[in-house]
């Protein structure tokens, strides 16, 4: 089989994976790092990406262009550029209308647009694919948020065709994550409700499925900035901030550079607690030259993480509010992004879903880039590489269809969510001379009448054959005939159908 990547391009870490030989795995960068700040920083002598541009952050913040992704294929109006432009070290600036990050590079002021920065990203992945042995490859899948419009969809396609890769595919990011752990390709038969829990650096999505026949139907998505990674590092940092203003009487978030140093300390001793109980934190000339050196505990972490967690919940309830589920309705949960590797995340979601299973044994900030990999194997076997560019809206019904013979039970032919086309096929043996078929949509009243089929003189014991067939345009056809004596009927009525995101079937 050929080989191809999976790329989950978020604010903050990329995320690199290889479909090669049927296996799927998460590729390490130079510094055996499994994620890739998105990060550029621009000096007098060079430009880096990625971890040296992290590394420099605290000397070359103003120079250091971040949360590209925010910024890709906008316009320098929209209020997230806005947003952006008010917390950003890095100058945002207007120029025809585009948001442009303003360094000072070679000895001089430049500007680079974020599609620029974008390239310079995905062409430190595309090396990072050549230095794991993978020369010729460039198929890939990118993962993007289900709220990416069709203008930020082709910057991704283009940033990433002119680094050097060959797009096959786009995969929303819930989806993707669906997809990493296989939920509904082994059973197709089963009706599975998922939500997906992502905790990003700098932002935060639920998305509520509906899975069915190994599709994915989207039931809702909801989005904030409310709720981060970043933040949970943030209120670590201020903890620390007030211990040593309660130490020395000084508040070293008054000094940029003080602030940026606590910052990436209190970084590293979040991610500390993930894994252990307490966390150290030893930073030389913090502030006016004064040296700093702290502890907090996980216990201490999460009491000042309540509010952020009830903020959370509150995203959660708001999911699936608009899909029409309860709490209890929902069976499996997926974690994505950095921030649900926090024990007081995980505990919180756990909460909300005692009776689902969480599914987290891939690494939360690896799962997406995963699932993107699948996408290109699942592509690469049905397809042979076909390069197919944007993600696949299918049709899928609003409504269930059923039908009962005469002297028979009503029956569910199409259950609410099947996707369409879509083909069924019922055998009745008929007890009168003439056949009676009544075909209906709902399961709750007011239930519609689709059709009544009358199949005449087909004799007593006679067998019938029915067949059902749904175009993409919602057209329900049936067919009855009785093989013995030729009788034969047929109809074409219209269906309620809606079109929702789902994925590939394996």
């Amino acid at each position: 089989m050929a080989t191809a990547f999976g790329i989950h391009l978020g604010a903050s870490n990329a995320c690199l994976s290889i479909c090669k030989d049927g296996n799927i795995e998460v590729i390490a960068n130079a510094a055996g790092d499994r994620v890739t700040p998105i990060l550029i920083a621009f000096s007098d002598h060079d430009k880096v990406v990625g971890l040296p541009a992290k590394q420099g952050l605290i000397r070359n913040a103003k120079n250091t262009a971040c949360h590209i992704k925010k910024l890709l294929g906008k316009d320098f109006a929209d209020p997230g550029i806005q947003k952006e432009k008010q917390t950003s070290q890095c100058s945002v600036i207007e120029k025809d209308g585009r948001p442009f990050y303003q360094v000072q590079y070679m000895q001089s002021q430049k500007s680079f647009s974020p599609e620029q920065c974008s390239t310079f990203i995905f062409g430190s992945l595309l090396e990072i694919a050549k230095n794991h042995g993978d020369t010729n490859a460039q198929d890939v899948v990118i993962s993007v948020p289900h709220n990416f419009g069709k203008k930020q969809q082709t910057a991704v396609i283009e940033t990433a065709t002119k680094a050097g890769f060959k797009v096959m595919r786009l995969i929303h990011e819930p989806t993707s994550a669906l997809l990493a752990y296989g939920l509904g390709q082994k059973h197709r038969h089963e009706h599975i409700n998922a939500i997906v829990v992502r905790v990003g650096g700098s932002s935060s999505t639920v998305s509520c499925f509906s899975i069915t026949d190994g599709m994915y139907r989207l039931l809702s998505d909801v989005n904030t900035d409310d709720i981060a990674g970043d933040m949970f590092t943030e209120l670590i940092a201020d903890h620390f901030a007030a211990d040593f203003q309660r130490q020395f009487k000084a508040n070293p978030k008054e000094n940029k550079r003080a602030w940026n140093k606590l910052l990436s300390a209190s970084e590293t001793c979040k991610h500390t607690l993930t894994t252990l109980p307490n966390a150290h934190c030893s930073i030389d000339s913090l502030h006016e030259g004064i040296d700093f050196s702290g502890n907090i505990a996980r216990g201490r972490m999460d009491m000042l993480s309540l509010n952020l967690l009830s903020k959370l919940q509150t995203l959660i309830d708001e999911c699936l509010v608009a899909s029409g589920l309860e709490r209890s309705n929902i069976q499996k949960v997926i974690l994505s992004g950095g921030g649900t590797k926090l024990q007081c995340v995980v505990k919180k979601i756990q909460d909300i879903f005692k009776d689902a299973e969480l599914y987290d044994s891939i690494a939360t900030d690896e799962v997406i880039a995963f699932g993107a990999a699948t996408q290109a194997s699942i592509i690469l076997s049905s397809c042979e590489g076909e390069s197919v560019l944007p993600t696949e809206e299918l049709p899928t019904l609003t409504r269930c269809i059923n039908c009962a013979a005469q002297g028979s039970c009503i029956e569910e032919l199409f259950h609410t969510g099947h996707s369409v086309p879509a083909k069924a096929k019922r055998t009745y043996c008929s007890s009168q001379s003439t056949f009676r078929l009544l075909v209906t949509q709902g399961s709750d009243t007011p239930i519609e009448v689709l059709a009544k089929l009358a199949l005449k003189d087909v004799g007593e014991g006679a067998v019938v054959e029915v067949h059902f067939s749904i175009d993409r345009e919602g057209l329900l056809h049936i067919s009855c005939v009785d093989e013995k004596s030729k009788a034969h009927t047929e109809v074409t009525v219209p269906t309620c159908n809606d079109k929702q995101m789902n994925c590939s079937r394996s």
